[in-house]
């Protein structure tokens, strides 16, 4: 029987919603009903999971007044036992403003933990460090609830492994890329040393990197399947559930990949994993050259250095990944 129902609220990105399953999975555990907000552009992720009792989208161009309206419309059924502000952002704290009445939990941004961070870098001691967001966003509901934690989030069930690994070049921030050809050389290298493992290329239209390296892998004859374009969100999920392991860029589907049981070896230059969106499987890894001069920035949009800019991803050797990938494959070539 239903303790009650709890609404959570995320509207953006793609990756951190994925990483908001982990509060999700806690608030169903500790017995209560879940109603989600989040906007149309990301409903995909959410769209089809049995957890979520009823989900509520939000059209970003329609504007405050809309949003308003949107608020009045699901806080006028009441009864919610908690309300989860997972995003804090000015529409969220719109809503605080008008329905107060509402028992209204938010997550930390850890501000001064990510200034200090970036500020000092691997310089921080480890306990003054961010918490991984997936930790956030379960914390938030375990306290307001008294249940535990819940981080296995997986969003389904594990299946069958074929011999497809994913790989994601692509970013929405070009300078957290690492480059479609350091990626067509992984690749190559990866086909050389096992033969019967192919690369699954995820990615959408405006992805520039997957699209090239889609090309490039045309052209060189090595077995491939692509996914770029596929606008079934369940279909994609299936195959990359299906992959032995994922390499890839630091971006949302990485954390598809995790949330499904696979592991993942995630490259990071101008960010790194401490700020909180590192990979939480112990069988993932975060692939970097640990610059002394990074991370830079939260979205690595920025590069201080005055020579040789973005060393920390033009630098980062194929080979060192594909050593990497094949040892924890059992190939230790």
């Amino acid at each position: 029987m239903s303790k009650g129902k709890v609404l959570l609220i995320r509207l953006s990105s793609f990756g951190d919603i994925v990483l908001t399953t982990a509060a999700i999975e806690t608030c169903v555990q500790a017995g209560y009903d879940v109603e989600f907000v989040t906007t149309t552009d990301f409903s995909f992720v959410l769209q089809g999971d049995p957890r979520i009792k009823k989900l509520w989208l939000f059209e970003k161009k329609q504007g405050l007044k809309k949003w308003i309206s949107l608020g009045r419309q699901i806080f006028s059924s009441g009864g919610y036992s908690a309300v989860f502000d997972l995003h804090r952002n000015i529409r969220t704290w719109v809503w605080k403003s008008l329905f107060r009445n509402q028992s209204w939990k938010s997550i930390s941004k850890e501000r001064l933990r990510t200034g200090l961070l970036l500020l000092m870098r691997n310089k921080l001691p480890t306990s003054w460090r961010p918490t991984p967001y997936h930790q956030r966003f379960s914390h938030v509901c375990a306290k307001a609830l008294g249940a535990r934690p819940a981080h296995p989030h997986l969003i389904s069930a594990a299946g069958h492994k074929s011999n497809f690994y994913a790989v994601m070049p692509s970013s929405k921030w070009p300078t957290k890329e690492w480059g479609y050809q350091h990626f067509f050389d992984l690749i190559r290298l990866i086909h050389h040393a096992s033969p019967d493992l192919v690369p699954l290329i995820l990615g959408r239209g405006p992805d520039a990197s997957s699209v090239k390296l889609y090309e490039l892998l045309r052209s060189s004859g090595i077995p491939f399947l692509s996914l770029i374009d596929e606008p079934d969100f369940s279909i994609q999920k299936r195959k990359i559930q299906s992959c032995r392991f994922f390499v890839g860029v630091d971006t949302g589907f990485a954390h598809v990949a995790e949330a499904l049981g696979v592991p993942a070896f995630i490259v990071f230059g101008p960010t790194q994993p401490e700020i909180g969106f590192g990979p939480w499987k112990t069988e993932s890894k975060a692939m970097s050259l640990n610059l002394s001069c990074s991370p830079c920035s939260k979205s690595g949009s920025k590069c201080y250095r005055w020579f040789d800019r973005f060393a920390c991803m033009k630098d980062l050797d194929p080979k060192t990944l594909v050593s990497e990938i094949l040892s924890s494959q059992g190939n230790p070539r």
